[in-house]
């Protein structure tokens, strides 16, 4: 599945040239290469935050202005959240731009990591690091629709519940897009990645 997914894209070279506004964000979506399924490494913000408290996220964050480009953001803060430096990841491709609902311009990279990370979770950032097959997002009979609020927001959205996990919103649009390209997943989640 994995040599599929890479078979999309041209060898990566360099993180696009973009204008990088205050708020621009960047975010790994870190594949591990296992011999049977690839997964994808997902984190639980902590409950704490006042930034969307303990929903479901790829590694990532702010662009920072001592961050040469927005891949180095995303490598960054993969390593300040888990704790994978940037020497243990290999870049496959940098994503289409997209935009949050709360209008936030983010960079995506899909990487590559090899089986036996020792993850180290960033309490003061996140809950939990876990990984998910990428197969379970590929059988629709994983996808339900709830409610979720928040301030401002009251959504009826899908969402993949895993295990104490509910991935939904945007992190669930860029994941459901990729798979959707690369696979022809023809997964409809009647919303797309800036819901």
């Amino acid at each position: 599945m994995l040599d599929i997914i890479e078979r999309k894209f041209e060898p990566f070279v360099a993180p696009r040239s973009r204008e990088i506004t205050d708020g621009t964000a960047a975010v790994l979506l870190p594949l591990v290469d296992y011999p049977s399924e690839p997964h994808i490494v997902l984190t639980q913000r902590a409950g704490h935050l006042n930034s969307h408290p303990g929903q479901v996220s790829f590694p990532g964050g702010k662009f920072e202005p001592g961050d040469d480009n927005l891949l180095i953001t995303a490598l960054r803060e993969t390593e300040e959240e888990i704790g994978v430096p940037s020497s243990e990841i290999r870049i496959v491709t940098e994503l289409p731009f997209q935009r949050t609902r709360f209008n936030v311009n983010v960079a995506a990279f899909l990487g590559v990591l090899e089986p036996g990370q020792n993850y180290r979770v960033d309490s003061t950032e996140l809950d939990a690091v876990f990984e998910v097959p990428l197969g379970f997002f590929l059988d629709p009979t994983n996808i339900r629709y709830q409610t979720f609020e928040g301030p401002g927001y009251k959504l009826n959205r899908a969402c993949y519940p895993y295990n104490d996990f509910i991935i939904w919103g945007f992190t669930l649009g860029v994941l459901i897009d990729l798979l959707n390209d690369t696979l022809n997943a023809d997964i409809d989640l009647q919303y797309r990645a800036s819901d």
